[in-house]
């Protein structure tokens, strides 16, 4: 987190074991598209507002693309170093 402003303020540097990274993708592969179309509606992801007024907002569908996508990531991604 030491890229984001005041380098992360005070987040500390975190290790995730691989039984960590393991069992984190099974929860969040438990969600059905339903469940996340759901999430993303619900926090109003397809609107925009405020600073982002000029910026277009993604339908619910592509979020929910993208979040699949980040899960697949963690799921099938490298194993977490030791």
């Amino acid at each position: 987190m030491d890229h984001l402003p005041y380098h992360g303020a005070t987040f500390k540097p975190a290790k995730i074991s691989d039984e960590g990274r393991t069992f984190l993708g099974g929860l969040l592969s438990q969600f059905t598209d339903q469940q996340l179309r759901d999430l993303f509606s619900s926090a109003r992801f397809d609107h925009v507002s405020g600073l982002l007024g000029n910026r277009k907002a993604a339908p619910i569908d592509q979020w929910v693309s993208a979040f699949r996508t980040k899960v697949s990531q963690i799921t099938d991604g490298p194993q977490c170093p030791q």
